[in-house]
């Protein structure tokens, strides 16, 4: 059964904070790579989905990424892929 997930719990430094876990680790998103989206971080192209589903597993204390078919549910229309 599908979670249904808030992303606008997130800030700005939950992002910047799975970016640098991104950046140490990269693996940590194989096989979840961007099709359409980017976020672009210092002219750095990120997984847009990754780096949200990090963001959100590390700001409740779990390790990984979020399990992808938990994207459905973005919460209060806000997108994954909005600017913070």
């Amino acid at each position: 059964m599908q979670t249904k997930v808030d992303l606008s719990e997130l800030s700005k430094e939950n992002i910047i904070e799975a970016i640098k876990i991104y950046d140490n680790n990269p693996s940590v998103c194989k096989g979840r790579e961007a099709k359409i989206y980017n976020l672009i971080v210092n002219e750095q192209r990120y997984p847009h989905k990754c780096i949200v589903g990090i963001a959100y597993n590390k700001k409740r204390g779990i390790e990984g990424v979020l399990d992808k078919d938990s994207y459905y549910s973005t919460g209060g229309g806000k997108s994954s892929a909005e600017e913070f």
